[in-house]
């Protein structure tokens, strides 16, 4: 039977060639990094054990920028919810963050709101299994919102038909 011990994160700027970076605990839910400014990264774990390794994660890209602040700040309470920085969900709520929230005022201040209080609520979601599924239940359905922009349109006014038909049949 494999039960990890902790995971091993590796660190890439050619996404070919990679260095060990660090060993986390199996508890670890995120992994801050030092980082050049406007510089793509390559990142894989793998997990670890007596028994030895697991097969390397998914790849994924990562990018650095100057710029712009927000883009190398965490979505600390989805990586809570997910267990990992790495799931695509998480990187749909940072483009999200980065091309719609910050361009408006009250993006902005949502965004600032939410870097001031987030990473508190995520050390306590981090922790408690009933909090990440109930989360869950809120991220799920803004994911699919924000991914498929189109259909949740047509489901809403979908939604709304059905309301307003049985609001005017008790009228009538």
């Amino acid at each position: 039977s494999y039960i990890e011990e902790g995971y091993e994160m590796e660190r890439s700027i050619d996404g070919v060639i990679f260095q060990k970076m660090n060993s986390l605990s199996k508890n670890s839910y995120y992994f801050a990094d030092n980082v050049t400014d406007n510089v793509a990264y390559f990142y894989r774990v793998r997990a670890y054990a007596n028994t030895g390794y697991s097969e390397y994660s998914y790849t994924i890209k990562v990018e650095s920028y100057k710029d712009n602040e927000s883009k190398n700040k965490s979505c600390f309470i989805a990586t809570a919810v997910y267990g990992t920085p790495f799931h695509p969900h998480i990187d749909l709520l940072r483009d999200f963050r980065d091309r719609v929230l910050i361009r408006f005022d009250a993006g902005k201040a949502f965004v600032n709101i939410y870097y001031k209080y987030s990473p508190a609520i995520a050390d306590i979601v981090g922790k408690s299994l009933i909090l990440r599924f109930f989360c869950l239940l809120f991220i799920l359905p803004l994911v699919y919102v924000i991914k498929f922009p189109l259909i949740a349109v047509l489901a809403f006014v979908f939604a709304s038909g059905f309301y307003l038909k049985g609001f005017i049949l008790k009228r009538f």
